[in-house]
């Protein structure tokens, strides 16, 4: 049986420059063998495939990046953990598991609305926007000179200082 020789591809060494790299050290990068963009290898490789192809293998096997993400049901948040769950169509779970005997003879669950919630970063922007009030009020604080003016700047603050304590959104909203 003969032995299939090495093919040629393009070799190239550069000095190392990234965090996980040693500066200085020469480091072996060698062209892919389907698009011909430089990877990085060891010494003794005779072809490569770089990241960019291999994910695209990947993506052609399995059905692309959309295979791996989430996908609706229609049925809202936490439907596998309430006691009775009907969906529109009739089918009733009970702790998300199905009860075909059931089916049909419920009325859909109805779920209420939670309203206005806030994100997390609007909650993030509203505690720095507190805080950066109450930064400004407590320098203010020290000026101050009579008891009235004093009293007023503390309950301004203890407000601002409630807001920034508290992480439910209900103290956002005004």
């Amino acid at each position: 049986m003969e032995r299939k020789k090495p093919l040629d591809y393009y070799v190239e060494y550069f000095p190392g420059e990234k965090w996980n790299e040693t500066k200085g050290t020469m480091y072996r990068h060698m062209e892919c063998k389907r698009c011909g963009q430089m990877s990085k290898c060891s010494e003794n490789i005779t072809a490569v495939t770089c990241s960019d192809c291999v994910q695209e293998i990947m993506n052609d096997a399995h059905g692309g990046p959309e295979a791996y993400g989430k996908t609706s049901t229609g049925r809202p948040r936490g439907w596998k953990w309430m006691q009775l769950y009907v969906d529109k169509d009739g089918t009733v779970f009970h702790r998300g598991e199905e009860q075909p005997e059931l089916k049909g003879t419920l009325p859909p669950s109805v779920i209420k609305d939670k309203g206005n919630r806030l994100s997390k970063k609007e909650k993030e922007k509203i505690k720095q926007e507190a805080g950066s009030r109450l930064f400004k009020l407590k320098k203010q604080y020290k000026g101050l000179r009579w008891k009235k003016d004093k009293k007023t700047h503390s309950n301004t603050s203890n407000t601002y200082k409630k807001r920034l304590n508290k992480s439910e959104s209900h103290c956002f909203l005004r």
